[in-house]
């Protein structure tokens, strides 16, 4: 009988271990009748659930933008802008589906096919220290060195064609990201390569990545590399790309793809899933608190953290005619801007006077935040 009094003690003092254990993982091991010994296995903490912030609504206001479009500002490409970058010397390069166009503070000048870039889309563009622009497209990278152009596609080492992200170490290495994907036309190949002057590399799932569809790249202030993928999150080691969760990551954000990468001023990444979860990661912990309400913006597709850790996240509009395709969240509540003479954000920038330059389906827009 006083056996089974001890097992019917250690059968409850489990049953109240389990209930206050939560999602924890353990591995449970009962020695001498009654002695307990719980051994966490390595697991990172779980994502909080996200809570339904504020919300305040501002109208647009003309005083506080300013416009530059094809049809308001001579020599400024047509078409969506996809991405936008600038130089040392403070030039605004912007890549739209109809070429690239540059911006002196004055004067857009832009250069197209006909002047020798490779395809008329531009999806992706970045300078180096140099002043060498490096232009993504859907038909390979262009680089142009302000007198004369320069082509690369998989024949001379890409990864792939499509590319959709370029991204600049601190020691001039250039870094192409491409998509992998079939359509009519066949299979097209991708992942990353990098090229350091010389030599043309390509990484693909062979070196680490779960994935060779690429959709983002950012080196963040200490010139780490990440790489957003169709399987998530990574970082190059140097050597091999090491995915940034080693568990499962349809567990914490759903759909594992990550679309958007942006690095916040405390250093901590930003990115978007495939499932629209707006997620940081400070290097250790993970959190989803950040949740917008998707009735204002369905599909996020740009992020950017400012210098007052403001978070701008800009996308698809949701109700055609609201106008309603930026938001920002100031730490307390989301700011959203409605009735914004443009219906799709695709790259958000802050310069060092404050402004947010914005890329849009209708242009390039400089806002003035104060």
């Amino acid at each position: 009988m006083k056996y089974t009094w001890k097992l019917i003690f250690i059968v409850i003092l489990l049953s109240a271990c389990s209930e206050n254990l939560g999602n924890t993982q353990w591995n449970n091991t009962v020695t001498n009748e009654i002695q307990l010994v719980l051994t966490p296995t390595t697991r990172p903490e779980p994502t909080p659930t996200p809570t339904q912030k504020p919300h305040q609504i501002v109208s647009y206001e003309s005083k506080k933008w300013k416009e530059y479009n094809a049809r308001s500002t001579e020599g400024l490409a047509k078409g969506t802008v996809f991405d936008m970058t600038f130089d040392k010397d403070g030039m605004l390069w912007v890549a739209t589906g109809n070429g690239v166009s540059k911006f002196d503070g004055e004067n857009w000048h832009t250069l197209t096919r006909g002047d020798g870039l490779i395809d008329a889309v531009a999806n992706s563009i970045a300078v180096d220290m140099d002043g060498i622009v490096w232009i993504g497209t859907d038909n390979g990278v262009s680089r142009f060195d302000g007198d004369s152009w320069q082509t690369y596609t998989t024949a001379d080492g890409l990864a792939g064609n499509n590319v959709r992200t370029i991204a600049i170490s601190q020691d001039g290495t250039v870094w192409v990201g491409a998509r992998e994907y079939q359509d009519s036309f066949g299979f097209h190949s991708g992942g990353i390569t990098s090229f350091d002057g010389d030599t043309w590399r390509t990484y693909t799932k062979d070196d680490g990545l779960k994935s060779n569809n690429i959709y983002a790249l950012l080196f963040n202030k200490n010139d780490k590399l990440w790489a957003g993928t169709a399987a998530g999150l990574f970082s190059f080691n140097g050597q091999f790309w090491q995915p940034a969760l080693d568990k499962d990551w349809h567990e914490y954000f759903g759909d594992i793809g990550v679309r958007v990468l942006a690095e916040a001023p405390d250093g901590a990444i930003w990115f978007r899933t495939e499932t629209l979860k707006i997620v940081r990661y400070d290097g250790v912990n993970w959190d989803i608190s950040f949740t917008y309400d998707a009735s204002y913006i369905l599909h996020p597709i740009t992020i950017c953290v400012d210098k007052n850790f403001h978070t701008w996240i800009g996308g698809w509009e949701h109700n055609e005619g609201s106008g309603q395709v930026l938001t920002m969240y100031d730490g307390t509540k989301w700011v959203v801007y409605e009735n914004l003479p443009f219906r799709h954000v695709f790259k958000i920038i802050e310069t060092q006077d404050g402004y947010i330059w914005l890329g849009t389906s209708s242009g390039v827009y400089r806002y003035n935040p104060n």
